[in-house]
């Protein structure tokens, strides 16, 4: 057989009904309610008073809400790491479509994003982390075709990489680095 505790002064606040029957099943069995703070019921009896029978529902009620709240609470965790990993999924096909990289920085501002509007990772907020940061995110750098037919380099293009460029591509990107090229400078001199 079960026992289960029940706090009776709980009662008092929860279940007034209840409390002021088992109030009155003390007082009539000579037990003095101001020394009881937990009353044992056992689940599987069969009481004969009404008192007791109440608070057997009471208590089977009670256990039944609770098990309905955990498994609420453990869909809610459940759905929270569905979203979570839809996010990244969504947030890779970002990457391999080109739109933005894969850094550091990127990652950092949809976060910082996301805890600024206090929302979790799903595929609807990082659309709009996205949206918003658009402007500021990384992006691949896109790569044309010089006039000859041949690929542009990347700007940070290694020395083997360069090695087997050609002239035209070597141009380019130098061009592209503004290398040989003086940049306009401020003076905070002259005359009165």
């Amino acid at each position: 057989m079960e026992k289960v505790s029940v706090n009776v002064e709980q009662l008092r606040s929860t279940e007034p009904g209840l409390y002021a029957k088992l109030i009155d099943l003390m007082k009539k069995r000579g037990i003095d309610p101001a020394k009881v703070k937990d009353m044992f019921v056992e689940m599987d009896e069969d009481y004969e008073d009404e008192a007791l029978r109440d608070l057997q529902i009471y208590v089977k009620t009670e256990a039944e809400m609770k098990r309905v709240r955990q498994q609420r609470e453990q869909r809610e965790q459940q759905r929270v790491r569905d979203d979570e990993q839809a996010a990244y999924v969504y947030w890779q096909k970002q990457v391999e479509a080109g739109v933005m990289l894969d850094s550091q920085k990127n990652r950092d501002a949809a976060i910082a994003y996301l805890s600024a509007h206090n929302q979790l990772p799903s595929v609807a907020t990082i659309q709009a982390a996205l949206m918003a940061l658009h402007e500021t995110l990384e992006k691949p750098e896109v790569l044309g075709t010089l006039p000859n037919g041949e690929k542009q380099l990347p700007t940070d293009a290694s020395e083997s990489e360069m090695k087997r460029a050609s002239v035209h591509q070597l141009r380019d990107l130098s061009a592209r680095r503004f290398e040989g090229k003086s940049r306009p400078t401020g003076s905070f001199g002259g005359r009165f």
